[in-house]
């Protein structure tokens, strides 16, 4: 019980990795607040450089995604 209290009272945050191959965006909700590792590419990123702070425009998704939210 006292561990999922702790995961629901976690925020999510986006980051966009900061490797020009990948890209990738996604919903960190770790427990560390200075470096997350990238799900696609498993690059240590810095949380608090690499964060996106409008959420609303920006989706998860990969890097196709990505560049249609771009372009719209």
């Amino acid at each position: 019980m006292g561990i999922a209290n702790n995961k629901a009272n976690l925020k999510q945050t986006r980051i966009r990795c900061p490797n020009s191959e990948c890209q990738y965006i996604w919903l960190y909700s770790g427990r560390f607040f200075y470096y997350a590792t990238c799900p696609s590419c498993r690059r240590n990123v810095k949380i608090q450089e690499n964060k996106i702070e409008s959420p609303q425009s920006v989706q998860v998704g990969t890097k196709d995604q990505i560049a249609t939210v771009a372009n719209t």
